[in-house]
């Protein structure tokens, strides 16, 4: 090999090795993945802030579906799930079920006493019906 084309292969080999160094690359992530994953966070935060008085929220999955950037409305499909299990050993723990236990002025005293379909509707047809 002559000596001129010894210096151009290291000449080349030496631009091939600078040359990727030199140019800037692409993030790993597009910006919307790391969005879309910013709105799923924030989603099964969301759902867990709203559910936890009543459950006990064990596990949270989301998922972002054709995420739209519009300046700086975002607009996305969004699919939340979770498992969960009722903090209250009983129904009637419940504050809304007492209340409509009150409401329908049934005594409800333990666990054990439930209340019939027949007096539902007896208690249904005994009170005053309100005019709007």
């Amino acid at each position: 090999m002559k000596p001129t084309s010894r210096l151009v292969v290291i000449v080349l080999a030496i631009v091939c090795l600078i040359t990727p160094a030199a140019v800037p690359t692409r993030a790993v992530t597009p910006p919307s993945e790391h969005l879309a994953e910013q709105i799923e966070e924030y989603a099964m935060a969301l759902v867990a802030d709203g559910y936890s008085y009543y459950y006990h929220i064990l596990d949270t999955h989301a998922e972002a579906y054709e995420l739209t950037v519009k300046g700086e409305q975002y607009e996305t499909d969004l699919l939340v799930s979770f498992t969960h299990v009722l903090k209250a050993k009983d129904v009637q723990e419940m504050p809304f079920i007492q209340g409509m236990h009150q409401e329908a002025n049934v005594p409800v005293t333990g666990t054990n006493e439930h209340i019939t379909a027949e007096q539902v509707r007896r208690l249904i047809l005994q009170k005053p019906r309100r005019m709007l």
